[in-house]
């Protein structure tokens, strides 16, 4: 964790605070992936899918997409990389930090947030199952120093937020519980402003 903690910190603070796209972030927002971790790299798998065709959930050629067209369907064309910015994820036993969609773009990770939000994913399926503590406590710190650079830099207080809160900003019907019912917001934000240790949220 602690090398995960130094490169982090070090890879944000070297960003380009000049471009403009960087004082537009305001939040972090927190999903999960719906799919269950395992031994191998996911992050690619979700890189590919997000810059494929897409219908009904599934990738398709480019072929198969003007067929779904024509018929009726909504196809998603593809993105020009995967729509999160950071992932964590473990892979052959260990969490891996992966960087995604650069910050200096629009992201593409939760509608009406895309601007002003940095997309964080945890590779796992929380609906029903709460994250390890290992991964919570990752996301956790990830938070933390992205909160810290953006306050150092810009004096900008990010707010922290899971997908499924965007919903009731925008003051939509919340139609997803992402990152996942499992995944409580506000033991997380405790950890993360450090009103509980990790310890504690796992007590």
């Amino acid at each position: 964790m602690a090398t995960f903690i130094t490169n982090l910190y070090e890879q944000l603070s070297s960003l380009d605070f000049k471009n403009p796209e960087l004082a537009k972030k305001k939040y972090v927002v927190v999903h999960h992936s719906l799919t269950e971790d395992g031994k191998t790299v996911n992050w690619d798998a979700i890189r590919k899918y997000h810059m494929s065709w897409r219908v009904d959930g599934n990738s398709i050629t480019e072929e198969e997409a003007k067929e779904a067209q024509a018929a009726g369907k909504v196809v998603e064309a593809p993105w020009d990389d995967i729509g999160y910015n950071y992932g964590i994820e473990e892979a052959n036993g260990k969490l891996n930090f992966m960087m995604g969609h650069t910050l200096y773009k629009r992201g593409i990770h939760a509608a009406g947030f895309n601007t002003n939000g940095i997309g964080l994913c945890i590779i796992g399926n929380f609906q029903k199952v709460k994250p390890s503590k290992e991964k919570f406590e990752m996301a956790a710190l990830a938070c933390q120093y992205m909160r810290k650079v953006w306050y150092d830099r810009l004096r900008t207080n990010l707010q922290i937020i899971g997908h499924r809160e965007t919903f009731v900003l925008l003051k939509q019907p919340v139609h997803k519980d992402c990152p996942g019912s499992a995944w409580d917001m506000d033991l997380f934000r405790n950890v993360v402003f450090g009103t509980k240790t990790i310890d504690e949220a796992y007590a």
